[in-house]
């Protein structure tokens, strides 16, 4: 892993959209994983090639809100990337 990482440090991520323009995004979170219980969300979007990512902890009380959490938090910045877009 450390190897490719090294051979990659100067790729640059390139966003591209697909003929469909679809968007796609996914979220996932996990439960209390980290040392001081908090949970963890990530999500991504992308229009064919290439994605935007982000990830963070968070506090929360269940899975099922870690997981509603996490789906929430994605929305906000994918809406304003596509209106951004046209």
């Amino acid at each position: 892993m450390i190897k490719y990482l090294d051979q990659t440090k100067q790729d640059c991520l390139t966003l591209q959209a697909t003929k469909d323009t679809v968007a796609r995004w996914f979220a996932d979170a996990t439960f209390a994983v980290h040392p001081d219980q908090k949970s963890h969300r990530v999500y991504y979007m992308t229009l064919g090639s290439g994605a935007v990512i982000s990830e963070q902890k968070l506090n929360t009380i269940s899975s099922t809100e870690a997981e509603l959490v996490a789906t929430d938090d994605a929305a906000g910045p994918t809406s304003r990337f596509l209106l951004e877009q046209g």
